[in-house]
């Protein structure tokens, strides 16, 4: 989505547009919660994973969630949907995965740790998405309401993490939260 031009110059009483709001767009995310052998979900504070459907795809009118903001801030010209409305069988949040593991939830990965994808290691992440996919691909996950038509990418991947990310901790041994474009 674009950002509307001239968006930083607003009239008085007026809220400046998030985004371009001629253009209409619906995506559907893949969100991955992946964890690791060094920062397990389990670890204290945990957050079971359904909490996270809430979290993003919430549509109450008292949910803070991913979807209500983006519908407000691009006056309902973009919507999250919910995977799950393409493909009932589909969970909405997939995870907790574990990176390198090979018990039941575990994906084999040469990215173990989750100080791999600190400083912004975006061929580490890129290498991390990949071995998700692969993973989940092989058991027979249904990958179609995440992908765009016109050309097989994915619209949108959000990958989670557990713990503090490296932005407030300042620890190279964070992962790094940040978005980044990849291309297949």
């Amino acid at each position: 989505i674009p950002l509307a031009a001239g968006r930083a110059s607003v009239a008085a009483g007026a809220r400046p547009l998030a985004v371009d709001t001629s253009v209409q767009s619906v995506i559907r995310p893949l969100v991955l919660l992946v964890d690791f052998g060094d920062r397990p979900a389990s670890a204290s504070p945990f957050i079971a994973s359904t909490a996270f459907d809430t979290l993003f795809f919430g549509s109450g009118a008292s949910d803070l969630s991913v979807r209500n903001y983006w519908n407000e801030v691009s006056y309902g010209n973009f919507s999250i949907q919910r995977p799950s409305a393409a493909v009932p069988a589909n969970p909405d949040v997939v995870g907790w995965l574990r990176a390198g593991g090979t018990a039941p939830g575990g994906f084999p990965s040469t990215i173990t740790t989750s100080s791999q994808i600190g400083d912004v290691n975006v061929s580490n992440v890129r290498q991390l998405l990949s071995d998700a996919v692969a993973s989940l691909s092989a058991q027979g996950f249904d990958f179609s309401p995440y992908v765009r038509s016109s050309d097989g990418t994915f619209s949108a991947v959000i990958l989670v993490h557990p713990g503090t990310g490296q932005e407030d901790s300042g620890l190279g041994v964070d992962p790094y939260s940040h978005t980044a474009q990849i291309s297949p």
